[in-house]
């Protein structure tokens, strides 16, 4: 269920961050890689994603006025910020259970999410310390997009990273 009606929820507008609160960097004390992390959530939840601009750049003004800082047109882009964007915003234009907001959500171990729905599959680890474990009906599918190389440890997820699989079996 829920506080909304689910027509409410798939047409909610969600934000990060806006031109009246703190910049999302600012909250999250610079760390670029939850940051990261609520990017992902913001594409992947019901609703409409909305980015602020300058997340994209790595802003990280404060209270007002400094959310509504200028964009920084002459400083080196931030290509992990927009590359993510770009992906997750492609994902969720291909993958309707995304769009429609079919995943359900559950806690896997102290600091994993896990999404499901029957054909896909989100795991998001947002632990800074510890890798998280990968369910072995998540490990079976076929990976659609990853945070980081799965190569390196194919059976656990790095810290501060998320992965979406299809072709895996729900348990």
């Amino acid at each position: 269920a829920g506080w909304y009606r689910p027509e409410v929820t798939r047409a909610q507008m969600n934000l990060l961050d806006s031109h009246d609160v703190p910049r999302a960097l600012h909250t999250l004390q610079g760390d670029v890689e939850a940051l990261k992390l609520a990017l992902v959530l913001l594409f992947l939840l019901p609703g409409a994603p909305c980015v602020y601009y300058g997340t994209e750049a790595a802003l990280a003004g404060g209270p007002e006025p400094g959310c509504r800082e200028g964009f920084p047109w002459n400083r080196p882009r931030c290509e992990a910020l927009q590359s993510l964007i770009r992906d997750m915003a492609a994902l969720r234009t291909h993958q309707s259970a995304i769009r429609e907001g079919c995943l359900i959500w559950s806690s896997l171990g102290s600091d994993g999410l896990l999404g499901q729905t029957d054909s896909l599959q989100v795991v998001i680890n947002r632990s800074r310390e510890q890798h998280l474990p990968l369910p072995d009906h998540i490990r079976s599918g076929t990976i659609i997009w990853s945070s980081n190389d799965l190569n390196a440890t194919p059976d656990a997820l790095g810290c501060q990273s998320a992965v979406v699989v299809t072709g895996s079996e729900s348990p």
